[in-house]
């Protein structure tokens, strides 16, 4: 296998896991771009009102997690390093994948990420997701040690900041990347 294939076989990797289609699946990009200053405020609202009910649909699965954790927790037939395995794999696609949680269209595509104006020293696109999908793994231990923290106790006030951290950072993805 040659270097280019192993770098084909690796971004396919880093665009399915970032959500990343090909350009060919991609919808039409509304490339125009707004010559007014006049604010949207429809716009405004739907941004802002995706965002409040992803967020409360991200608090709803946390509260749902809690009652999870606590029947394994409680429950002596599984074993006691079960409910942590199961809260870093909750906190993986949480971190990774959270906008599924949106409303909000946020369909990307490997041209909207093309189509990006970088300046000559900037790194090649291939290592935002890369490094994206490494704090995306320290966002998992970190949430996991949190949670231990909490006495494994999901509503708690640093992981109900941690989901409105990842609906602000979606609506703001949504607007850059799909909205441009």
């Amino acid at each position: 296998m040659n270097k280019s294939q192993n770098h084909g076989i690796v971004e396919q990797f880093v665009n399915t896991v970032m959500g990343v289609k090909s350009g060919n699946q991609q919808q039409s990009l509304n490339t125009s771009i707004a010559t007014t200053q006049r604010l949207d405020i429809r716009a405004v609202l739907v941004y802002t009102l995706g965002t409040i009910l992803q967020i409360l649909v991200m608090i709803l699965v946390l509260l749902g997690m809690e009652k999870l954790v606590i029947f394994i927790d409680n429950n002596s037939s599984f074993s006691s390093w079960f409910s942590t395995l199961l809260t870093g794999l909750f906190f993986a696609i949480l971190s990774i994948r959270s906008r599924i949680f949106s409303l909000l269209d946020n369909t990307r595509s490997r041209q909207t990420y093309d189509q990006v104006i970088r300046p000559r020293w900037s790194p090649p696109p291939l290592a935002f997701p890369i490094v994206w999908m490494i704090i995306a793994v320290l966002r998992v231990i970190s949430s996991v040690l949190v949670w231990q923290e909490m006495n494994h106790q999901f509503l708690v006030l640093p992981l109900i900041l941690f989901v409105v951290h990842l609906a602000l950072g979606d609506t703001w993805n949504t607007i850059f990347t799909v909205e441009q």
